[in-house]
């Protein structure tokens, strides 16, 4: 069974792939490297297609001849050293890259001929680093900044970011721009919303015109957000990913945000790869599926050349054709705004057939082969609304004079005037219901319709109100807040909310089929407490902190004693706890883990609940007590879980990668994965409570998690191994 995994921190936006490199045709030749005392080799020198390098030993022919008799007696003899491909290489700056499918699709050939820079224009790769000495980048890569180790050395210690930077060069076909490296995400490709944050503002404050984000994550941040709003106003495009899990982009950052230009992927003859996520916060798709660029070549390990250059996938390739097609743009028309650009790469984008938007594709497809800013756009913007206050954006360019009226469910919202190219909002209180229909109409002074641009467009209602109090009656802060409903007997996550810098006041879900479910539940985490309840739709749902009952753990695995050797292992991985609710049978995880470093205590809602605790530390466990009714019981004593069982996992048939890593995660039956799990040890065991357990085995590439494994109902009663072979599994018991 395999399941696709959402990341909930801020990871590189790059699919797991191990692309052909698809930039040259398969190798004709094999290079030889032999001893100095067979003589077969000169003499094969003097047949067609042969290359020999007598000095350095060495010989180039086509791979047929590696069937002849004289070559399979030379290898016996012991007379070759190695046998490799002998493949064609791209001149190191890339500059044939106008012919790889990826730029004629984008029309980059007479786009980026007929572009004439004016200034040069700097883009900002926030993101894993740069390999700033690398020989297709060194010339066009300023001096940047480190948020990861906070110094001055933005060198590319993952891969991530080399790449991102090699295509953005690549959208501006090496002319007009700089790359402004700026490294917030660490070596297995994850960072934090403060440095990614600073890195934003630095980049803005450091001359940058556009910014690459080739991340995100799920749930919003605050933080993250005023950093992009400062950028925006201060006249900067950010360029951000899709992201890669197949999913809406709603409630990921920052690719929901509403001013950013948010890129999914196409592939070669795909409008949407299957692996980008969609949305009504799509603005445009662009190549991201094998797409060739650069890699510090001490981490380019994919294609087996170690040339410095691979082919990868994802929105992450997707976004930076953007980034550096808006560079270009910027540095021929210094004039232009981020918004006036932006109008101008939608209204020329191929469109969706027979609609000017669409949530798999946006507002098309990027396309050059005709770019002009000598034309005349009228946009309508927005693409969704929110229950309640919002505004509708209407975008303009190429109009002297002229005024705008919004018309949104058969009323309208007034009339502005038209000033200057950009964007006008028409503020509204959006009702309570599916969707409505938006109509915006162009006149000019003597009151002629120009033009009009007419959508249906979707409502997010408010269908369930979540606000929490903690034990001063104050708003508490929410860190993660879920609405599931339950259909045919089965449990469903409908709508989750993730804030990374928590939040306080009332979280509305919404789910415009609630009516479809036979009940509906909700848990939260605020002020490291989980809550858990039943709901109605249309209700507000208020949690005290005097509802709670309190509930002491004792004898944990984490309750190491007080000594020095310890303190590093507190810094490196506290102690995890896990509640998971169980009501009406139906179990919901906490989702997130909520951390104590000795004597935990939890504040819980009444309920049948299951706690579990979770060790990375020093020592590999999970522990978990069932079905504890928190009403009647104070205090949990982990001595009673009984005797402690020891898995071994074996993961020998998986692919060996450096950027590949394996976390095991037992879970109970009927509960969910919390998709985080222990590091897999071969020799390490994890010690498990005994019983039935669905086992999971998470894979992250560059510290994205990809997909798990899953095999089902397992009893742990003895001591076993585990072997994970591609989803399927068998055990094999030694000991008692």
């Amino acid at each position: 069974m395999i399941k696709k995994l959402v990341a909930t921190a801020a990871f590189a936006c790059a699919a797991f792939a191990l692309p052909a490199t698809g930039h040259a045709a398969e190798s004709e030749n094999v290079i030889i490297k032999y001893t100095a005392d067979d003589a077969i080799f000169k003499q094969l020198s003097k047949e067609d297609n042969v290359y020999l390098n007598e000095e350095q030993q060495f010989i180039s022919l086509p791979k047929q001849k590696l069937a002849d008799t004289a070559i399979q007696q030379a290898i016996k003899r012991g007379s070759v050293t190695y046998i490799e491909a002998d493949y064609k290489r791209q001149a190191s700056n890339l500059q044939e890259h106008l012919k790889m499918w990826d730029a004629v699709d984008l029309g980059l050939p007479k786009f980026t001929s007929s572009l004439r820079p004016k200034k040069e224009t700097v883009v900002a790769v926030v993101d894993t680093g740069v390999d700033y000495a690398h020989p297709a980048l060194k010339d066009y890569v300023l001096e940047g900044y480190d948020f990861v180790q906070d110094d001055a050395d933005p060198m590319d210690e993952q891969g991530h970011g080399t790449h991102v930077a090699g295509i953005t060069l690549r959208g501006a076909n090496y002319q007009g721009i700089k790359i402004l490296p700026v490294r917030v995400l660490d070596e297995q490709g994850a960072g934090t919303d403060s440095h990614i944050a600073s890195g934003i503002y630095y980049a803005v404050d450091n001359g940058a015109t556009v910014i690459n984000m080739s991340l995100g994550g799920q749930g919003l941040s605050q933080t993250q957000r005023d950093a992009v709003l400062y950028a925006l106003e201060r006249n900067v495009s950010v360029v951000v990913a899709a992201g890669n899990e197949s999913e809406e982009i709603y409630n990921k950052y920052p690719a929901s945000e509403r001013d950013v230009l948010t890129i999914g992927a196409s592939a070669k003859k795909k409008a949407l790869t299957d692996f980008s996520n969609f949305g009504v916060e799509m603005d445009l798709v662009a190549p991201g599926q094998n797409i060739y660029s650069t890699m510090p070549r001490n981490l380019d390990r994919m294609d087996g050349k170690r040339d410095g250059y691979t082919a990868m996938d994802g929105t992450s390739m997707a976004s930076p054709f953007v980034a550096g097609i808006v560079g270009l743009i910027r540095s021929s028309y210094p004039e232009l705004s981020y918004e006036e650009v932006e109008l101008l790469l939608k209204s020329q984008a191929k469109r969706p057939a027979n609609n000017d938007f669409d949530v798999n594709a946006g507002f098309g497809h990027v396309q050059l082969q005709n770019f002009t800013t000598d034309k005349q756009v009228f946009l309508l913007n927005t693409t969704y609304l929110n229950e309640g206050a919002d505004a509708i954006q209407v975008g303009s360019y190429g109009y002297s004079e002229g005024t705008i009226e919004v018309i949104a469910g058969g009323k309208s919202l007034g009339s502005q005037e038209i000033t200057k190219n950009g964007m006008l909002e028409f503020a509204l209180e959006t009702p309570k219901q599916q969707e409505i229909a938006v109509t915006a109409i162009l006149k000019d002074k003597a009151g002629n319709v120009l033009d009009k641009a007419t959508r249906t467009t979707p409502i997010r209602t408010k269908d369930v109100v979540l606000n929490v109090k903690n034990e001063k009656n104050e708003n508490a802060e929410i860190t993660v807040a879920t609405l599931y409903g339950v259909k045919d007997d089965e449990l469903e996550q409908l709508s989750m909310f993730i804030e990374t810098n928590t939040k306080t006041g009332d979280i509305a879900f919404s789910t415009a089929t609630y009516d479809e479910y036979d009940a509906l539940y909700i848990s939260a985490v605020a002020d490291n407490a989980m809550y858990a309840r039943k709901v109605n739709a249309q209700e507000t749902v208020t949690l005290n902190a005097e509802q709670l009952n309190k509930i002491s753990m004792k004898n944990t695995l984490f309750n190491y004693p007080k000594e020095k050797r310890f303190e590093k292992l507190y810094e490196v991985m506290p102690p995890i706890h896990v509640p998971t609710a169980v009501i009406d049978g139906h179990a919901m995880s906490s989702l997130l883990p909520i951390n104590f470093l000795e004597n935990p205590t939890v504040y819980v809602d009444s309920g049948n609940y299951d706690f579990s605790f979770i060790d990375m530390g020093k020592y590999h466990a999970f522990l978990t007590m069932s079905d504890v009714d928190t009403a009647k019981t104070k205090t949990i004593d982990f001595r009673n879980t009984g005797i402690l069982t020891r898995i071994h996992v074996d993961t020998s048939q998986y692919m060996s990668h450096p950027l590949l890593q394996l976390h095991f995660e037992p879970v109970k039956v009927g509960h969910q994965p919390l998709k985080i799990g222990v590091p897999v040890d071969a020799i390490q065991p994890t010690y498990i409570t005994r019983g039935t357990y669905d086992m999971y085995l998470h894979s992250y590439f560059m510290g994205m998690p990809v997909m798990s494994d899953a095999v089902k109902n397992v009893r742990v009663v003895n001591n076993r191994t585990l072997y994970f072979i591609s989803g399927e599994q068998t055990t094999h018991e030694f000991g008692r």
